[in-house]
């Protein structure tokens, strides 16, 4: 375990010591901001070279990128950043405020958004 409590894992999220157990999210010490989004890119991440590791193919490594970071506040307004760059309200606001990026979560299930 690191000094914040979280599990030490290299660069390809196996925890130190457990090749065969890979921690994403949270609980993984990558320095980085503890975001749901980062932990999807992780769980990317962990799922192929759990089955690279299977097959015996080489493992694939997690490279911590720009902070990107949007914040609805209410229906029509918001914060957020892209690559270091401010994003105005508006843009943030029509990306994120009005339906709460949930069409992406229809996408990733395979499903028609009611």
């Amino acid at each position: 375990m690191a000094a914040n409590g979280a599990l030490k894992v290299n660069a390809h999220l196996q925890v130190e010591g457990f090749p065969n157990v890979f921690a994403v999210g949270d609980c993984a010490d990558v320095s980085e901001p503890k975001l749901a989004y980062h932990a999807g890119l992780h769980a990317a991440v962990a799922v192929s070279n759990i089955s690279n590791s299977v097959t015996g193919k080489e493992l694939t490594s997690y490279h911590t990128g720009n902070v990107t970071m949007m914040l609805a506040m209410g229906h029509d307004d918001g914060v957020g950043q892209f690559n270091g760059l401010k994003l105005p309200r508006c843009v943030v606001a029509l990306a994120k405020s009005r339906d709460l990026l949930l069409w992406k979560s229809w996408r990733e299930m395979e499903q028609n958004q009611p």
